[in-house]
């Protein structure tokens, strides 16, 4: 479910970019996430931004549970776009290498490897 101030929403936009509320049954599947995979999440409040996202890297094998899918539209047209999803990981940041412990971040479907499909 995709929520804004506290009531479900079907699409929001947020600095520019379009998000979908879509492939619910995704959520709270298990996937696999190699050490070094890329992910994207809301940079740190001190050094950024609010809103600007960052970059950060998996600094492990891990197994999680998706708590988000998203589509994300690249232009108008609703066919050119990819999944997303968001999930609690251990990352490192890529611009001062600090190292966080399930921390939510955001990866795109193609990038992971499903485990599981329990989620509902």
């Amino acid at each position: 479910m995709l929520q804004m101030n506290g009531k479900e929403v079907n699409n929001l936009i947020f600095a520019g970019q379009r998000f979908s509320a879509v492939k619910n049954t995704l959520i709270g599947t298990q996937v696999q996430v190699k050490k070094g995979q890329k992910a994207i999440y809301v940079g740190e409040a001190q050094t950024t931004a609010i809103g600007r996202f960052s970059t950060g890297t998996s600094t492990k094998d891990q197994l999680v549970e998706v708590k988000q899918c998203l589509y994300l539209t690249k232009t108008n047209n609703p066919d050119d776009g990819e999944y997303w999803i968001q999930a609690l990981i251990n990352f490192t940041n890529e611009e001062n290498r600090i190292v966080y412990v399930s921390a939510p971040v955001f990866m795109r479907l193609s990038d992971v490897t499903i485990q599981s499909e329990s989620g509902g």
